[in-house]
């Protein structure tokens, strides 16, 4: 956990070990080649000659907790800076979860830790706003366990719809529990008007949407609840700090998503084999629209697509990106499908390596800017804090940020 005590001291080392590696956190491994920032460093042998199963280990655990003692000493010296961070930040188990309409055992978890966590400063606020609320499973539950009004925002009318139904059906409009009330709401283009009292909860608001939540508390003095998510989900080219003008520390929107990268046997996005076959798979249809006179850089393959397609078969995964890419051309032959898997198998040999150097930054990245906007709280005369809700399992993205504007 970080405390508020603590605040700048976490925030002085992850924001060190961002600037002394910005490189490695920018330049993303390319297709042919090591990347330029292992070059530089003189990592490129050690690196390349890295076993399978210590990359397996570190795909497990974080290679920051498995790096060999014959490392280059700037590298072993960055995963011991990243692995204090990431020791700052252990999870907590989650309570029973939540059981209502629509909500998987892993979202009741998240729900449930959510609410206890929340509570102190829920029963002192005036009312609870849910910002990008969905389908209402958290509004709803903090409104019954919490005895305040609660209004959901959610930018999609058909998700509030399903929401207020929902609501109705539980009893839970005035003058049950509390009132709950849902509303359509673009708060990135509408503003978010909050008045002091209020409790502004987030959990897994998605990049800006959690930078508009605290810049709009911190003004209104309301109380933040946050659990962050989606970091790349930016307007704009880059991720700017909230709390500094500093120029090392503004990250093209692209690299955001490195912050997502979480070891694990399991994960929620399925096995560690499921994952390194899913990002082989993302590769050979990158191979195979290169191939096919397609100008992207690695990573924009899978644009418009759900990451999770990637979990199918190549060909599938293919035939929904042609319309993307190459609306009217014709879909990729046999042979062509063959010879771009080959490919991509052969090329994550290095992939893999370089990516688990570059994942020791992803926690402490993440960290960064969850304590960037605890900053901009904190100066704004709020007590925060900063730690671990759950376990892994039940979601990668699981740091939450509380402030407290009694101080």
């Amino acid at each position: 956990m970080i405390d508020h005590e603590a605040l700048e001291e976490a925030w002085s080392e992850v924001t060190t070990l961002l600037r002394d590696f910005r490189d490695v956190v920018v330049e993303r491994q390319a297709l042919a080649g090591p990347p330029g920032w292992a070059a530089r460093r003189g990592w490129t042998p050690f690196v390349q000659a890295l076993p399978e199963a210590l990359v397996d280990e570190a795909g497990r655990a974080g290679l920051e907790r498995c790096l060999p003692d014959d490392a280059p000493p700037d590298l072993r010296a960055r995963a011991a800076a990243s692995r204090r961070v990431v020791d700052r930040l252990e999870a907590t188990p989650a309570p029973a979860p939540v059981t209502t309409r629509g909500t998987s055992p892993r979202k009741g978890s998240q729900i449930a830790a959510f609410a206890e966590a929340v509570a102190e400063l829920a029963a002192r606020s005036a009312r609870v706003v849910d910002v990008g609320s969905g389908h209402g499973h958290l509004t709803r539950h903090l409104a019954r366990v919490g005895g305040r009004p609660v209004l959901g925002l959610e930018i999609d009318p058909a998700r509030v719809a399903v929401a207020a139904r929902r609501a109705e059906a539980e009893g839970l409009g005035p003058p049950a529990l509390g009132p709950v009330d849902f509303a359509t709401c673009d708060v990135l283009a509408e503003g978010l008007a909050l008045r002091s009292g209020d409790l502004a909860v987030g959990l897994h608001a998605c990049g800006a949407l959690g930078d508009a939540l605290v810049t709009a508390a911190a003004t209104a003095g309301a109380g933040v609840a946050l659990v962050s998510c989606c970091f790349q989900k930016v307007r704009g080219a880059e991720r700017a700090p909230l709390s500094t003008d500093d120029a090392a520390l503004r990250f093209p929107r692209a690299v955001m998503s490195l912050a997502h990268r979480t070891p694990g046997e399991e994960g929620v996005a399925g096995t560690l084999d499921e994952r390194r076959a899913a990002r082989r798979r993302r590769l050979a249809l990158y191979v195979l629209l290169r191939a096919r006179g397609v100008a992207l850089a690695q990573g924009d393959e899978m644009r418009g697509i759900n990451r999770r397609q990637a979990y199918g078969d190549l060909a599938t995964l293919a035939a929904r990106a042609w319309p993307i890419h190459l609306p009217g051309a014709p879909p990729p032959a046999a042979a062509e499908l063959t010879a771009a898997a080959e490919a991509a198998a052969a090329a994550d040999h290095d992939l893999s390596r370089y990516g688990a150097v570059r994942s020791m930054l992803s926690r402490p990245l993440e960290t960064f800017v969850v304590l960037d906007r605890a900053r901009v709280l904190a100066a704004a005369g709020h007590r925060v804090s900063v730690r671990a809700l759950f376990p892994p399992a039940v979601s990668p993205r699981n740091l939450l940020l509380l402030a407290d504007p009694r101080n």
